[in-house]
């Protein structure tokens, strides 16, 4: 982008001024880089201190039991802070998700692991069944000769442990692509999640995340779907669950859940235009940094879905040569993987030098600037 344009975009950004200062995310005006930086510092290590044991299933913060209606459920049994590592759970199965690797993988696990797999719960509707099973029985036919162990399974064993595997099963990556595990798989769905779960690589588990403050007794839940959409399409991408979802965000008689819906449906619109070098062309660019920040506040998701944002904000700021702002949102881009990740993920290692190499830029820039004067 030629200086000019830049500068130019830069003026019209500066009469959204205001609008950022009403922001919790951007820093205090009376605030120095280091006394933020002091202020980061200190929320990640009481993320990092609420964590400690966590990886090892030596505190224990949540128990499993019987919801009712939705079958089994996890809940609090103590109270668990923003940020707190609620499990790092091994898997019980750990493949890429197509049909023949599943079927194998899980003949390659222990019986005691395959016992637990089993045992999870399966919520598809039998018509959806139905068809899932001609489905199956298409691409699984013969297509397995060359191992005796999945060949040794009847067509139905193949096709319940499939559908337990898609019912059940949460990203972990590019390959492989899925893991399945036992805790974590219990825990119900809502569009108002209260943790977030993340494969993390180093530790070989799968984690989740308090998003918000949990008092004990409360279930935890999680999302199965792009929560970003409006009601009528995040329950039709349940279908594959057998349920509709009944959160406050789903009940459309509540003046709640009739805004939740505008909100959402505004935020997918936003998302079609999501790309950095197409909002960067645009007079607009603040406005819809602003605007997507304060639906995903109002909508309670803002740990699961802002640092796009605050990433995008940081970037932006660099380009711009604004390099204590971008400091300031690269910040928060840390702070929100710590709290939904943890520090020990490869996510957070890598936001964490971004951050290092905007205070070395920050550095020379302010040190420019002391030699001109």
């Amino acid at each position: 982008m030629h200086a000019s344009k830049a500068a130019k975009i830069a003026l019209e950004f500066t009469d959204l001024g205001k609008a950022f200062q009403g922001l919790a995310v951007a820093g205090n005006r009376g605030e120095t880089t280091v006394h933020r930086q002091k202020s980061n510092e200190a929320t990640i290590k009481n993320i990092e201190a609420n964590n400690a044991g966590q990886n090892d299933d030596s505190v224990q913060l949540y128990e499993v039991k019987a919801t009712g209606s939705k079958g089994l459920g996890v809940f609090a049994i103590r109270d668990i802070p923003r940020g707190t590592r609620i499990m790092a759970e091994r898997p019980l199965l750990l493949c890429n998700n197509g049909f023949s690797e599943v079927l194998i993988a899980f003949c390659k696990i222990s019986v005691e692991d395959q016992r637990k797999f089993l045992a999870l719960s399966d919520h598809k509707t039998e018509d959806w069944k139905a068809r899932y099973k001609r489905k199956v029985q298409r691409k699984i036919r013969g297509s397995h000769e060359s191992d005796p162990d999945v060949a040794a399974l009847t067509v139905e064993q193949q096709v319940n442990i499939l559908e337990i595997f898609f019912t059940n099963c949460f990203g972990a990556g590019e390959n492989p692509t899925d893991v399945v595990c036992d805790d974590a798989c219990r825990i119900n769905h809502s569009c108002l999640p209260n943790v977030y779960h993340r494969w993390n690589e180093q530790l070989g588990r799968l984690t989740i995340h308090a998003n918000w403050d949990i008092p004990a007794g409360k279930e935890i839940v999680t999302t199965y779907i792009e929560i970003c959409r409006d009601r009528a399409q995040r329950q039709f991408d349940l279908l594959p669950w057998g349920f509709q979802c009944d959160c406050q965000a789903c009940d459309g008689s509540t003046e709640f859940g009739q805004a939740s819906d505008r909100r959402r449906k505004r935020l997918r619109e936003l998302e079609h235009n999501n790309t950095l070098e197409t909002r960067f062309e645009s007079r607009d660019l603040w406005q819809f940094v602003i605007e997507c920040m304060d639906l995903l506040r109002e909508e309670e998701v803002e740990d699961r879905e802002m640092k796009r944002n605050y990433a995008t904000a940081a970037e932006l700021h660099e380009k711009l040569g604004n390099l204590e702002k971008a400091y300031e949102w690269q910040e928060k881009v840390v702070e929100q993987i710590a709290t939904c990740a943890g520090t020990d993920h490869d996510r957070y290692h890598e936001a964490q030098a971004k951050l290092q190499d905007l205070r070395r830029q920050l550095g020379r820039q302010l040190e420019a600037g002391s030699k001109k004067h």
